[in-house]
């Protein structure tokens, strides 16, 4: 049997279109692969991309945290009052620049963007909302802790050995408020 020019030009586009399908593939596979070497590259732990909160009611708030590319874990606990804060080379005694109370997020192989250092004030401190405040500090070669503080107490709950995606995502921390 005979092909008519009709179908003859209807193949011809249902080929050009497989083309162009596999071609768009091939795009964006390529697209990914130097995006994450380009983020491997600058990032070699992995990189905590935002950091922000929402208000689940009025004595509750969900701190987000986004990370790409991680290579370890994380961990959540309250502080207590007397205990001091980490620096680069141990502890040393807390200032009370992000209020009285605190919780500390330790993150053991990822690094903060290098855009919070824009939103930190001369202190090193960064204002989430008001009365909640945050601060970061690199205890060691690799990883860095951020503390989350404000004059109202706060209770957390506590999280040790938390699994980070390989790719990325988001780790929810609810955080409550109790009156005193």
């Amino acid at each position: 049997m005979k092909q008519t020019n009709y179908e003859s030009k209807t193949n011809k586009k249902k080929l050009l279109i497989i083309f162009c399908c596999i071609a768009l593939v091939f795009a964006i596979i390529a697209s990914a692969v130097l995006f994450l070497y380009d983020i491997s590259d600058r990032y070699p732990l992995g990189i905590v991309t935002n950091i922000s909160l929402k208000a689940k009611n009025s004595d509750e708030i969900e701190l987000k945290i986004k990370y790409v590319l991680p290579s370890g874990g994380y961990s959540v606990r309250e502080v207590s009052e007397d205990e001091g804060e980490y620096i680069s080379d141990g502890m040393i005694d807390y200032d009370g620049a992000i209020g009285k109370y605190r919780i500390m997020i330790d993150f053991g192989d990822v690094d903060l963007a290098k855009s919070f250092a824009t939103k930190m004030d001369e202190n090193g401190v960064i204002s989430l909302t008001k009365g909640i405040r945050a601060s970061v500090a690199k205890p060691s070669d690799h990883g860095f802790v951020l503390y989350i503080g404000s004059n109202t107490p706060m209770n957390v709950e506590t999280v040790e050995k938390g699994e980070l995606d390989l790719i990325g995502g988001t780790i929810r921390i609810p955080i409550t408020f109790e009156d005193r």
